[in-house]
């Protein structure tokens, strides 16, 4: 992680914090992942300046949920109050 710069680890963290955000609003996760990895929101998110990267996660969801003409929602409460699944994601990109 040291080798990321800080416009890269704040990039992290509000990925992060948007996975957070999407198992605290009950969206279906394997669903979610797919979206955000084909859609044009994260696209945004990877170039070198885009506005979403200094969007909050929830204008970041917002994003994509209309890009995808809304997230399915998951049949399992799966938040527990832990952000995990964001240093899972995290750990992934190091």
């Amino acid at each position: 992680m040291k080798n990321l710069t800080l416009e890269k680890r704040q990039l992290c963290d509000i990925q992060g914090r948007l996975f957070e955000l999407v198992l605290k609003n009950g969206y279906d996760c394997p669903f979610f992942i797919e979206t955000f990895m084909n859609s044009k929101t994260a696209g945004a998110l990877d170039d070198i300046y885009d506005r979403l990267q200094w969007a909050g996660e929830e204008y970041i969801l917002e994003e994509l949920n209309e890009e995808a003409h809304g997230l399915k929602k998951s049949r399992y409460n799966l938040y527990h109050g832990s952000d995990v699944l964001g240093r899972v994601y995290l750990s992934l990109l190091v």
